[in-house]
């Protein structure tokens, strides 16, 4: 289908034909340097937006609201524009010998040259299996299969989808999805796919599995490595000895109990990197890019020189993570060249700091809920981890020192049952002065949602919507940090009347480390603050100078310049002539 673009903020249906089903292959959002763009243009900056994309039904149309959003990534501009691919994906077909049982028991491998496979009962009588169901499509070399997800609806429960789930195997890489997703899945290098269903866990709300594939002639420059594919082992660790970014020492930020500095690393074709936090932190990556040169060879990622496109992981990480590039990305803004690395920048954030938020409900006058972050913080909606939503509109005031500004990372925002429309129920982060906010209602993997412009913002928690089966409410860590010079974002620092006081040393509890220390408290300087009276007074002084320079020098045209431009002739008139 042909790309879809429309201003931000506003609303975009796709649609396909009757009989189909829309499957959003990528969206992005893209900060426009022609203003009232609202199209790509070579040199824009795009980032991911599947997040905005809520296209889980059979219907033929789907509406998608591309909200104002700031991206983190473009320096904190607001994006201009929406770009979406997708494609109409059949969801049933006229021979029914091309439909597939998924679990069909001594099944040959599927050779047609395409077909649907579907779970046992799907859609209405969703069926548990008794085990692991294998099914294998096989083509020649010169051809590779093509493969959408049309429908999932299984349980989300566990880390990496365990019991219940679909798996997609080739040579070089397994893709996992589990819970409420439709997926068109990237370039699959192998002659040989295994697609691997299993579900222990019953609902009646369940649908299972639908999967569409097509066999299409190999591109002849796919870069695909060679190799035997085997079903994954869901029940045995994987374990891999290629370098890690682990260490055995203690790190400074672990002791202080908050989140780690950037770390990145970039792998090229075939390279692989794990990464590991520590005990009690996760991995939260903040940019995912993959990089087109000019040369189409690795060379040290340089968004200024190359090609680039942002987008959100493709898995979700915990403590640790293995990232492998198998050198096969298409990337459509790029002129459709395959991109010659990725490039990843990540934290580790902490799970379990101190908790901030009240578990009350809202104020019944409708005021605001102060929140003090010192230094770092947890918040938690009212109930959270309980299943049970409860109808609120709250707004949180959270603030932290004068010259400082927040950075709001989520663990866990799920408010709306895996649809990410966000009308019902969501969070926002309001800046003084605006009325329209970033809103996000589904996150649940481990990220970057928002740094603000100030020490002060708005978070609205609202839920309108108490009848969601499948969603906890929302679980953020918030720290604080002093406003870097070059903070790209906004508004000048917050002033205070206040005289400063030193801050108040934070506890942090160290039992977990081998070291034998309970406790240890570590004061915040105030370096920063005398810095910042001292260029506070030379601003002033500087300001006056130039200020007396100004009236001297409007004197000097009054009494001197001026009269001199003026000259009287014979018959009275006053002519003006242009000083030289």
């Amino acid at each position: 289908m042909p790309p879809q673009d429309t201003c931000v903020p506003s609303s975009l249906t796709l649609r396909c034909p009757a009989g189909s089903v829309i499957i959003v292959t990528s969206a992005e959002y893209g900060v426009a340097q022609v203003d009232g763009s609202c199209s790509y243009t070579p040199g824009d900056c795009i980032v991911d937006a599947m997040s905005i994309v809520n296209c889980v039904s059979d219907s033929v149309t789907c509406s998608i609201y591309a909200t104002r959003k700031r991206l983190s990534e473009c320096n904190d501009q607001f994006g201009s524009y929406v770009h979406i691919e997708y494609d109409c994906v059949p969801m049933s077909m006229n021979d029914p010998a091309k439909e597939y049982n998924v679990c069909q028991q001594n099944s040959t491998e599927i050779t047609s040259d395409y077909g649907i496979l579907k779970s046992p009962g799907y859609p209405s009588q969703f069926q548990l299996t008794p085990s692991e169901c294998l099914r294998t499509i096989h083509v020649p070399d010169n051809k590779i299969v093509r493969l959408w997800l049309s429908d999932l609806y299984v349980s989300s429960a566990g880390i990496n989808c365990p019991n219940d789930h679909v798996y997609v195997v080739d040579n070089v890489q397994t893709f996992r999805h589990c819970g409420l997703k439709r997926y068109a899945y990237p370039y699959l290098c192998s002659s040989t796919i295994i697609i691997q269903y299993k579900t222990t866990t019953q609902s009646s709300f369940y649908r299972g599995m639908r999967m569409y594939f097509e066999i299409v002639d190999r591109s002849p420059n796919d870069n695909c490595s060679t190799g035997s594919v085997t079903p994954v082992l869901t029940t045995t660790p994987i374990t891999t000895t290629i370098p890690t970014d682990v260490t055995t020492a203690i790190p400074i930020y672990v002791v202080l109990g908050i989140a780690s500095p950037i770390q990145s690393f970039q792998i090229c074709k075939d390279q692989s990197h794990t990464l590991q936090c520590p005990n009690d932190y996760v991995v939260a990556v903040r940019t995912n890019i993959y990089g087109v040169t000019p040369s189409d060879q690795c060379e040290d990622h340089d968004a200024s020189k190359h090609c680039v496109l942002a987008t959100d992981p493709a898995f979700y990480c915990r403590q640790s993570c293995t990232y492998m590039y198998t050198g096969n990305r298409v990337i459509p803004s790029c002129s459709n060249k395959i991109a010659a690395y990725q490039y990843v920048e990540y934290q580790c954030i902490p799970l379990k700091t101190e908790l901030v938020s009240p578990n009350t409900t809202c104020p019944t006058d409708g005021s605001k809920v102060p929140i003090q972050i010192d230094r770092r913080g947890r918040f938690q909606s009212y109930k959270y981890g309980t299943s049970i939503l409860t109808k609120m509109n709250c707004t949180y005031r959270l603030k932290t020192k004068p010259g400082d500004i927040m950075h709001i990372y989520a663990l866990d925002i799920s408010l709306n049952d895996y649809l990410k429309d966000c009308k019902e129920n969501k969070i926002a982060f309001i800046e003084d002065g605006e009325t329209q906010g970033s809103d996000f209602c589904e996150e649940r993997s481990y990220k970057l949602l928002y740094s603000t412009c100030s020490n002060e913002i708005d978070m609205r928690y609202i839920v309108t919507d108490d009848s969601m089966y499948f969603s906890d409410g929302a679980e953020l860590y918030i720290e604080s940090q002093a406003r870097p010079s070059d903070w790209p974002c906004g508004k000048p620092l917050p002033t205070s009347s206040s005289p400063m006081t030193p801050s108040t040393p934070i506890p942090i509890q160290t039992t977990h480390h081998a070291q034998n220390t309970s406790a240890a408290t570590y004061p915040m300087t105030t370096t920063s603050d005398s810095y910042r009276i001292i260029i506070i007074v030379l601003s002033a002084v500087l300001g006056s100078i130039v200020v007396m320079g100004i009236i001297g020098g409007f004197s000097y045209y009054i009494k001197v310049v001026k009269p001199k431009r003026k000259i009287i002739v014979s018959n009275g008139a006053v002519n003006d002539i242009p000083m030289t």
